[in-house]
């Protein structure tokens, strides 16, 4: 009870504030209109949303209110508050706006990296207009998608990604070769590239790896978006949230529309009394905006997306449809464990030994995923070092060469996080072979 009170006071204190703020507004809107400054207030209106639908009350004017305060704060300290001063550096001339500074006619304001989100007034070329300007409420969420973009490249290389073939060839076909190889794709069928992938399989083996080798090898916008993204605690506003997603997905096209966890988001339909209407909304949004993309698709619509998911069972069946190109990421084979082991332990083990280390590792790790693999051998380098610990000085001598011993040591401190990899990776090959598509 005492929760739900202090939720509903936050609420309470949010709607204030956002009512706080478009008062300002309106205030400043109309002191400009009453100073002559038509043009500026025309221009605040537009930007802000407000239009003509909030009016000032009577008897309130912005000077008022500096007076009542002036008043105040002379009453209360003494002497008149400084509202405005001089400024000390010659800084830009009051026409100019600084760096980061919203410009008009701009969405929000972006990172060098991160490319501006069009409006009516300046559209990026070959790409529709979004349309809000005169949505405040679209606006704030386009704002809040926004956050989801990456500006920065994760760093991971296709090298990176040992095994996953299956999965790194669909997305190379989706997103890499329709943009270097246009001339390629054309006609009825390949006009059309593969407009969404679902990578299912067990934890760690990865899924989310191969989309950050996505988002810094393909220079698309990459939406890296997750179920706190699209979901609201306010009615109407996830299936706002995804078409807007989309909507800039395609004005910042080519785009990658990344959605990890996707059995959060898209679980079936219909299961059972318990799912609130909400849910229902937002999974058919999503399902129309999906289906949007492929009537896109022959106007060279580049927005692809891409999803994970360790239930693959959990999707609901018009999803899958959606989803052309559903690919089992296994757990590691042999030869792509014992690259792997190769790869972690090269800097501390002496090469002498580092084959026939990786080659031990490789054998008895079958079932285990590529994390489990990592951890194994972040506790194999740890073990020379823990019995450092108490004689580590700033003089001290390098830790010595993780040894065969030390490994073995760590399998038994370690095991795969799945439990039965066996069982589980059977599972998921039973679904592939009824449902997969590679």
């Amino acid at each position: 009870m005492r929760s739900k009170i202090a939720s509903i006071a936050r609420e309470v204190d949010e709607k204030r504030a956002k009512e706080r703020r478009r008062s300002c507004l309106v205030l400043a809107i109309k002191f400009l209109r009453d100073s002559g400054l038509t043009e500026a207030a025309a221009c605040a209106s537009r930007e802000s949303g407000l239009n003509e639908r909030f009016q000032v009350a009577d008897n309130i004017a912005l000077e008022l209110i500096v007076k009542d305060f002036e008043d105040y704060h002379a009453f209360k300290y003494g002497q008149r508050p400084v509202i405005v001063k001089k400024a000390v550096s010659e800084g830009p001339s009051p026409t100019a706006l600084p760096d980061s500074y919203p410009r008009p006619n701009a969405l929000v304001t972006t990172s060098p990296q991160r490319r501006s989100i069009p409006t009516k007034a300046s559209p990026p070329e070959g790409t529709g207009s979004l349309g809000y300007q005169n949505d405040a409420e679209m606006r704030e969420l386009a704002q809040s998608i926004c956050r989801d973009i990456l500006t920065r490249k994760p760093l991971v290389n296709w090298s990176d990604v040992i095994g996953c073939e299956d999965a790194k060839r669909a997305v190379k076909e989706a997103v890499v070769f329709p943009l270097k190889f246009p001339d390629l794709f054309h006609g009825p069928l390949l006009s059309e590239s593969w407009r969404g992938v679902l990578l299912f399989g067990p934890p760690g083996v990865g899924k989310t790896m191969l989309a950050k080798a996505v988002a810094t090898e393909c220079g698309t916008t990459f939406f890296n978006v997750s179920a706190s993204t699209v979901v609201s605690k306010w009615r109407g506003d996830s299936e706002k949230l995804i078409r807007c997603l989309f909507e800039l997905a395609l004005a910042q096209q080519p785009s990658t529309i990344f959605i990890d966890e996707i059995d959060s988001l898209m679980s079936q339909r219909g299961s059972g009394d318990s799912e609130h209407e909400g849910s229902r909304r937002l999974k058919t949004e999503l399902l129309i905006q999906m289906d949007g993309l492929t009537r896109r698709s022959r106007e060279k619509c580049h927005v692809f997306v891409l999803a994970a998911s360790n239930l693959p069972w959990d999707l609901d069946k018009a999803m899958l449809r959606r989803l052309e190109k559903r690919i089992l990421v296994d757990f590691p084979d042999k030869s792509s464990r014992h690259t792997m082991a190769r790869t972690f332990l090269m800097e501390y083990v002496c090469e002498s030994n580092l084959d026939s280390i990786a080659q031990e590792v490789a054998s008895r790790t079958e079932g285990w995923s590529g994390d489990d693999i990592r951890l194994l051998c972040k506790e194999s380098a740890m073990i020379p070092l823990r019995r450092h610990f108490d004689s580590l000085t700033t003089d001290s001598v390098p830790v010595r060469s993780v040894t065969y011993d030390d490994v073995l040591e760590a399998f038994q401190r370690v095991g795969p996080a799945g439990g039965d990899g066996h069982g589980m990776s059977q599972r998921y090959r039973r679904w592939a072979d009824q449902f997969g598509s590679v």
